[in-house]
């Protein structure tokens, strides 16, 4: 079974759910996953902010072209 961290953020037009994987020791990779009302977006990388930033950015960006 994975480890695994959830934030859960309320917004406006719902709850932003974000699940977090990986990133248990320094320099190690990890995967996000942003949904949205059923949207979902995921983003791979070594660093944890940036990583959870950038799935974000990318679910607003597709939730604002629809």
């Amino acid at each position: 079974m994975k480890k695994f961290e959830v934030i859960i953020l309320p917004t406006s037009i719902g709850l932003c759910k974000i699940y977090v994987y990986g990133f248990f020791h320094t320099g190690a990779r990890g995967k996000v996953y942003a949904t949205l009302n059923g949207v979902t977006v995921s983003s791979t990388g070594y660093h944890r902010n940036r990583t959870i930033r950038k799935a974000v950015e990318d679910l607003n960006q597709l939730i604002k072209s629809k």
